[in-house]
């Protein structure tokens, strides 16, 4: 099966309507098993924050490697300097229990 039919057939998604399509099932927890299931093993999370999504694709695929990008530093509007200091923390503990898992503390364009 080609990788468009897996997603499509994965997300229950109806090829016979126009773009955009929309998924009619599915969750960011079915998209880390699908990566893993097609045996994608290199990867970025461009915003990784807390780590949370990281952690849930990393568990998904013991395989993968991972580069964990964020510069947790404040801009625009987001939180303190403080929070983003505590969200890089967080992003740490989590992300030491998955060896594939690349901590990369800088801005998208670096």
């Amino acid at each position: 099966m080609s990788i468009r039919r897996e997603i499509w057939n994965t997300f229950g998604i109806d090829r016979s309507k126009s773009s955009p399509y929309t998924a009619s099932r599915g969750s960011r927890r079915t998209l880390a098993k699908l990566f893993a299931k097609l045996g994608y093993e290199r990867g970025a999370e461009i915003g990784t924050c807390r780590g949370d999504y990281a952690a849930r694709l990393c568990a998904a695929n013991p395989r993968l490697q991972l580069m964990c990008v964020d510069p947790w530093e404040p801009y625009c509007e987001s939180p303190s300097a403080n929070h983003q200091e505590s969200c890089y923390d967080t992003a740490v503990n989590q992300l030491a229990k998955h060896p594939g898992a690349t901590i990369v503390r800088k801005t998208s364009f670096e």
